[in-house]
Order: C-alpha cells, then structure tokens, then sequence
C-alpha cells in the first residue's frame, strides 16, 4: 500500500491530465506541506564553531503515517477556515473553491 505522499503524487497526476483545478491545488499545497515538515530544523550557528562556507547537505526528518494524517488535517481545516471566512466576506465563489479542495482532501482521511 503506499504512503499518503505516493498517493497524493500519483492524484495529482490524474488530476493535472483531468484539468481538475480544485484537486491539482489542494494536492500540490498538501505534498509542499509534507515536504516543509520533513525539512531538518535549522540550527544556529555556534560561536566557537568555524563558518562554513557553501551548501551543506542535511538528511531530511521521517515522517510517520500519524504525522501525515495530522499535516492533512491541518490542511484541511485551514481550508474549511478559509472558506467560512470568505463565505463571511460574501465571497461565494472563492469559498466553493476551498470547499471542492476540502472535498479532494478528505478522501484521504483514514
């Protein structure tokens, strides 16, 4: 079985050959959330430590399969936020679109 972001991927292929805008934004924002929370926290330079000069390659942290379930909660509910706050606003049309992207998102949902 694959993991959420094999699968996410592999939507959002589908979806971006479907011309699906809904799912190709929810999809894409989703997987740079999973790519943001694997980055390695940065670490600030010590005193007594020599400057270094160029790239430095750091490994990427582990995700687990609760902290996938966690960050697509958390992208689900900053769209279901979003869209009562522009539906406040009267911005129907702007809040459809976050609710179709919360519609793609949820079918992930364990």
């Amino acid at each position: 079985m694959p993991s959420l972001p094999e699968q996410l991927e592999a939507d959002l292929l589908v979806a971006r050959k479907a011309r699906d805008p809904a799912a190709v934004d929810a999809l894409r924002a989703t997987l740079a959330a999973l790519a943001n929370a694997e980055a390695p926290p940065a670490v600030e330079p010590s005193s007594t430590a020599p400057p270094v000069i160029g790239l430095v390659e750091h490994e990427r942290l582990t995700l687990t399969a609760a902290d996938h379930e966690r960050i697509l909660r958390e992208e689900i509910a900053l769209r279901t936020d979003a869209a009562a706050e522009y539906e406040a606003l009267a911005q129907a049309d702007a809040a459809a679109t976050l609710r179709a992207e919360v519609a793609v998102l949820r079918r992930y949902l364990p």
